[in-house]
């Protein structure tokens, strides 16, 4: 079962409570409704045809028979209270310090409205509890390509408490969380990217989205898209993902050296001589260890693509089982729907 929200079934605005989207989410704004992102940030705000307004804001669905639910939630900084607001951001702190000793201080937890404005996030609990497991913000980010502006999806932070490591809950999350973003943009093909040192992160990407690099099978060149989009996300976004300011990309590997430097800005907290997320194969572990120099802060930025048509196709016909129809017949249906839902205007090339 899944539960929908949208913006006619909902009055509470930033608007309506008095909040700018540049405001804290304790509620000390300015009365209108701002910029997607407060100049404090250092992002640059994203103009309102780029970015629609959110007409589906949030889906509340089961994750089958694990025991999990999952809620997704799409620019909640523009729609919701400065009591809901503080509510979300307690809930990730909760699940950040689950994941880890010390939490960041950008993005969702950076205490800021404008951080929850640009941000689509995805929030597992236990389904029996309610309790917080997990959580995953993804975050648009506007680039230009070929001389027109379009967005990138940036995968963000993702953290999963200490105790459920292990039960696939990040690829539950990425799995789902692009069917906000599709429908309320309607769009279906993304440029997307990644910027960590986990194995599990990286070998994720190399593994469930089209044409990555870099990738830990090796073999794909670097296309211009993905070395452009790579320099304008550090030229112009690095504040939204915790980059240190004297960070540099490799454009060879895409090896952002130090960008967890603490000197100058970086995420200090992910700096780690040995991370504990591994992937499941081997050879992407190898590659994490022989690219990065991980006490030094170093990441690796990676850009991909994806087609949520096929992408759709691809992960519930993957589980039929050998030829189960019903969930053959499920992915058509998802499928039929997510093309009626977008409108006949959209070019479809699954």
């Amino acid at each position: 079962m899944s539960n929908w929200t949208v913006a006619g079934e909902r009055e509470a605005t930033a608007e309506s409570t008095g909040v700018g989207t540049g405001a804290g989410v304790g509620g000390t704004g300015s009365s209108g409704p701002g910029p997607l992102w407060s100049g404090g940030s250092g992002g640059s705000a994203l103009a309102p045809e780029l970015l629609r307004a959110p007409w589906l804001r949030s889906w509340d669905l089961s994750l089958g028979r694990s025991g999990y639910r999952l809620r997704v939630l799409d620019q909640p900084g523009r729609w919701m209270s400065s009591g809901e607001l503080a509510r979300l951001a307690e809930t990730l702190a909760e699940v950040g310090l689950a994941a880890m000793d010390e939490l960041p201080t950008y993005g969702v937890f950076s205490g800021e409205r404008s951080a929850f404005a640009n941000r689509v996030i995805g929030v597992v609990s236990l389904a029996r509890t309610g309790a917080p497991v997990a959580f995953a913000a993804m975050v648009y980010l506007p680039v230009e390509l070929g001389g027109e502006d379009t967005l990138v999806l940036h995968l963000g932070l993702a953290m999963i408490s200490r105790e459920h490591r292990g039960m696939r809950l990040q690829g539950a999350l990425y799995e789902r969380m692009f069917f906000l973003p599709s429908l309320n943009q309607g769009r279906v093909r993304w440029i997307v990217s990644s910027l960590g040192a986990s194995p599990a992160g990286i070998g994720a990407v190399s593994d469930r989205f089209d044409d990555p690099f870099p990738s830990y099978r090796g073999g794909r060149p670097c296309r211009p898209y993905h070395l452009e989009v790579a320099r304008q996300l550090l030229a112009r976004h690095r504040v939204e993902f915790g980059c240190a300011a004297a960070a540099r990309l490799d454009p060879r590997t895409f090896v952002v050296v130090g960008a967890n430097d603490p000197a100058t800005g970086g995420a200090h907290q992910f700096i780690a001589h040995d991370p504990v997320s591994r992937y499941r194969r081997e050879e992407c572990n190898r590659f994490c260890s022989a690219l990065l120099r991980y006490e030094r802060g170093d990441e690796l930025l990676q850009v991909a693509r994806l087609n949520l048509i096929r992408g759709l196709v691809k992960i519930l016909g993957g589980r039929c089982g050998g030829g189960n129809a019903l969930t053959f017949v499920q992915a058509a249906g998802h499928t039929a729907y997510l093309r009626t839902l977008l409108g006949r205007d959209n070019k479809w090339t699954p």
